[in-house]
């Protein structure tokens, strides 16, 4: 964990902490290509300056109080049922993005189980909703996950107004490179948490890659 003590959000903080998940390569194992691990990944305090100027670039200004959902997903049907369940409890998605990723990164395992990964930005639609907003943001995941139990290939890695995670089957030597976005100058954090998972009894995929949500281990 990297944080400013007086909470404040620095793109220095996502450099150092890109720089402590590199010097925990001894954590996970490491395929022959140098490239297929068990996975890393950081979560990090709501960029939020980073995430309005890409909204703008896609045309939505993004009110005072929104979310960011990180979803790994592969169908347009997954995607529907996500932004119909949000319907359900007062909330609208506002926009998608596709998050740029440099698939060079990638070793064949990881390259082979891609999955497309979306960023939902969502706001609420009523007075009531804007009062229990993170509340919301938390049934509506666990209602998506409850419809699509089925679908091994779906996951929100994270879903907040305050953090968002990136993460995915990617060795920390190549994640600022996977993720584009974190070498952008107005990608700031005020804290950060990385890890590496070790995989014990189960083979690496990308929603297993640590952290997760709220914590690491």
């Amino acid at each position: 964990l990297i944080a400013n003590i007086k909470n404040i959000p620095t793109h220095e903080n996502v450099e150092d902490a890109i720089t402590a998940l590199e010097r925990m390569m001894h954590r996970g194992a490491i395929a022959a290509d140098g490239k297929s691990g068990d996975g890393s990944g950081l979560l990090f305090s709501m960029p939020e300056d980073f995430m309005k100027k890409e909204a703008h670039k896609l045309g939505v200004d993004l009110p005072k109080q929104f979310a960011v959902a990180m979803i790994f997903l592969n169908t347009d049907e997954q995607k529907r049922i996500f932004e119909e369940t949000c319907e359900q409890n007062d909330l609208k998605v506002l926009l998608y993005r596709d998050v740029p990723v440099k698939t060079k990164a990638l070793g064949k395992l990881a390259l082979d189980s891609l999955p497309q990964i979306v960023q939902a930005f969502v706001t609420s639609s009523s007075l009531v909703a804007t009062k229990r907003f993170e509340a919301l943001l938390y049934l509506t995941r666990k209602m998506v996950e409850k419809r699509l139990s089925t679908e091994s290939d779906f996951y929100i890695a994270s879903f907040s107004s305050k953090v968002i995670s990136y993460k995915g089957l990617v060795m920390p030597t190549y994640i600022k490179t996977f993720f584009p976005d974190l070498s952008d100058s107005d990608f700031k954090a005020t804290f950060a948490l990385f890890h590496q998972r070790f995989s014990t009894n189960t083979l690496p995929k990308w929603k297993l890659a640590q952290p997760f949500r709220t914590l690491a281990h």
